[in-house]
């Protein structure tokens, strides 16, 4: 993994965790798939901003506070 990639990943989580969903989406691209595990009880694929959306939505609602470590 590059230098570059690192950071980006860095920045995206450094984003996520100081200003939630909306703030991290500025590095994600719009056409993004998160694919959870077969075990989830919600849908298993989010796509798009709109999929991170919902899916930083049910975290919110699953757990009290949550962030992101590298």
């Amino acid at each position: 993994m590059s230098q570059e990639e690192v950071t980006a990943v860095s920045d995206t989580i450094t984003a996520f965790n100081s200003g939630g969903v909306e703030a991290a989406l500025e590095y994600l691209d719009p056409n993004i798939e998160w694919i959870g595990p077969p075990e989830w009880l919600e849908d298993r694929i989010y796509e798009g901003h709109d999929g991170m959306r919902k899916l930083a939505s049910l975290w919110t609602e699953q757990f009290d506070g949550y962030r992101l470590d590298l």
